[in-house]
């Protein structure tokens, strides 16, 4: 989504801009506060790329986790994880992971004692594969070592040669709704598209200049918010301002 930009002196100074889905003409604002051009620019709806899946990444738990329950490791904790489905309250994959240690030592006579540590495990992990939360089990569950689901916007989960993954679609080009300037930046704010919003580890804006030698400028805001800033901006310039989201599966267009 693209997003012109003209700061130009002696023009109308409306509030805002907001996206109108069919519209092709906007203007776009400056703070009455500042003593800054005005600017004028128009938004154009972009064609949106369809999603698609990424490569698989596994679900485990991080060998710190498991130490810390284990209270062993020797030459590391081994792991098998399998998924169970999407929390009904949060929607993120949830599962089961199977962790043990091995450890052993020579005796009198060369004798050798090896002895096992192990736990199962239930584990609820975010969009980006890393655990959120662990609760020790008593009893060993019952798992499904074929289980697959996908969510409402294309998640993927399943279980494959006692392994967990997890696949999310690379999202589409976000919808720009809304833009106010702030001093010498713009604040973008923008609808994902095509991805899980909760999915979205980071949003990248990025203002270039169209027929100017001003500096392209960037900003790379992280996690799944929805608005950022970027700046400094250049007078009497025009910008394209464009927002990409990214998620596990890669940046989208």
């Amino acid at each position: 989504m693209k997003t012109k930009v003209h700061l130009a002196k002696d023009k109308p100074c409306p509030d805002k801009i907001e996206d109108r889905k069919e519209a092709r003409l906007i203007a776009l604002p400056i703070s009455r506060r500042i003593a800054l051009p005005v600017l004028v620019g128009a938004l154009f709806l972009c064609c949106v790329a369809s999603s698609t899946a990424s490569a698989a990444v596994s679900l485990l738990l991080p060998q710190s986790t498991a130490f810390s329950i284990l209270g062993h490791s020797c030459g590391g904790i081994q792991e098998q994880a399998y998924v169970s489905g999407f929390a009904p309250t949060t929607g993120y994959p949830t599962g089961y992971v199977y962790i043990q240690t091995r450890c052993g030592g020579s005796g009198r006579g060369g004798g050798y004692h090896v002895t096992t540590y192990s736990a199962w495990v239930s584990a609820t992990w975010d969009f980006a594969g890393n655990v959120l939360s662990t609760t020790t089990l008593s009893t060993a569950p019952a798992v499904d070592p074929t289980f697959s689901a996908s969510d409402v916007y294309g998640d993927q989960i399943y279980n494959l040669n006692k392994a967990a993954y997890l696949a999310v679609p690379i999202p589409a080009a976000p919808t720009i709704v809304q833009a106010y300037q702030s001093g010498d930046q713009f604040e973008i704010s923008w609808t994902p598209n095509g991805a899980n919003p909760a999915a979205i580890t980071s949003s990248t804006l990025t203002a270039k200049p169209v027929s100017s030698t001003a500096s392209i400028v960037t900003t790379t805001v992280s996690g799944s918010a929805t608005n950022g800033l970027v700046g400094p901006l250049q007078s009497s310039t025009t910008y394209d301002i464009t927002s990409v989201n990214t998620t596990i599966g890669g940046p989208g267009p």
